[in-house]
């Protein structure tokens, strides 16, 4: 029998951690706390007559500007005029469900964070998103 030998890719190592976290909410009180972002984040790249967030350039192709922000609350209307006013289908967004956390990742303008958590005071909603677009509360 003949075995044939398997290429490998090299093996890949992790990145060397990096402990200056200062923007970080890790382990802090997020009922009460602020983050700030630097200035960076909002140095947007222009394109006709749209912005688009610099992170990992043209990788993501929607805009974040105004006019994205008014698709994406149609959307989020849209989904609950589908779905008779539900968030989603799965249980944590079945009335009285009891969830302690929920990250909502690709949040976009907020809006499904902001009615989830209206919905379900008890529970800690973090939205994360490439673009700072959220509404100031």
């Amino acid at each position: 029998m003949n075995m044939s030998t398997v290429d490998t890719d090299p093996v890949l190592h992790p990145d060397e951690q990096i402990n200056d976290d200062a923007d970080s909410s890790i382990e802090t009180d997020t009922a009460s706390s602020t983050t700030s972002i630097s200035s960076s984040i909002l140095n947007y790249r222009h394109e006709n007559g749209r912005t688009y967030h610099r992170y990992k350039d043209g990788k993501y192709h929607l805009p974040n500007d105004q006019v994205e922000n008014e698709r994406l609350d149609l959307q989020h209307n849209l989904f609950l005029l589908t779905f008779e006013d539900k968030l989603g289908l799965a249980p944590p967004n079945d009335p009285g469900a009891k969830v302690g956390r929920v990250l909502d990742v690709g949040t976009g303008i907020g809006i499904w964070a902001i009615d989830y958590a209206d919905e379900h005071p008890e529970t800690e909603v973090i939205g994360v998103d490439l673009s700072p677009i959220q509404p100031a509360l």
